[in-house]
């Protein structure tokens, strides 16, 4: 059975991109343009493997989001991704070390590689706000 991968871009040109080279790859992808339509998404499937999201978006960042996502599903993988930020912004939020991080622009190759790393890293929970 193929993974389900849940990815959240604001940027409707970088959500398409991605979610092609992720379902050509033989990925599940269910493709969401904020955290608040992300969360709807996650509740209506059984279970999603890897969340994909962008750092900068609004109402809700790509921390928030995988913040309520992993309290929801304890298990769930998380790979970061910016163009605005970079991976250092990680270590000063708690916990968030833990989760991947994918700087934009980046190659189809570079993608399908940091996702299989996340897919089959040790499973950590990833807390990424206080407490």
């Amino acid at each position: 059975m193929a993974e389900t991968v849940l990815l959240v871009d604001d940027e409707a040109w970088d959500l398409a991109l991605i979610a092609g080279i992720l379902k050509r790859e033989g990925y599940n992808v269910i493709a969401a343009t904020d955290g608040i339509k992300a969360v709807r998404e996650h509740a209506q499937v059984d279970r999603v493997d890897l969340l994909i999201t962008d750092l900068a978006m609004a109402p809700m960042t790509g921390y928030e989001l995988a913040d309520v996502l992993t309290t929801a599903q304890r298990d769930l993988r998380v790979l970061y991704m910016s163009g605005t930020v970079g991976e250092e912004v990680l270590r000063y939020r708690k916990g968030a070390s833990k989760a991947l991080f994918l700087r934009k622009p980046f190659t189809s190759e570079a993608l399908v590689a940091k996702v299989d790393q996340a897919l089959h890293a040790e499973p950590k929970r990833v807390m990424t706000s206080g407490g």
